[in-house]
């Protein structure tokens, strides 16, 4: 499959990615985590995106993010996008 198609394909759906930070009450040497959430099919969307991207090569770098382009694949609540690059 190709990186497009997986893009055209997993943005009709109904299964959303949440992405959101999560930061700790009590500081963790001042670091918090990032939430990621979504049915299973949204988390199968994330893996096959992060390998599809992965095969194309050092240089290579994608980003989608809720609020501009590939906002079809997050949740309303979701504040957080994606920036993947292959060193």
């Amino acid at each position: 499959m190709l990186l497009k198609e997986l893009l055209e394909q997993h943005g009709t759906g109904d299964a959303k990615l949440t992405l959101r930070l999560l930061v700790p009450e009590e500081p963790y040497e001042g670091r918090g985590s990032i939430l990621i959430e979504g049915a299973p099919q949204s988390l199968r969307f994330l893996a096959d995106l992060l390998y599809l991207h992965a095969e194309k090569g050092t240089g290579a770098s994608i980003q989608i993010h809720p609020n501009g382009a590939g906002n079809a694949h997050f949740s309303n609540t979701s504040n957080l996008g994606i920036y993947i690059n292959v060193k």
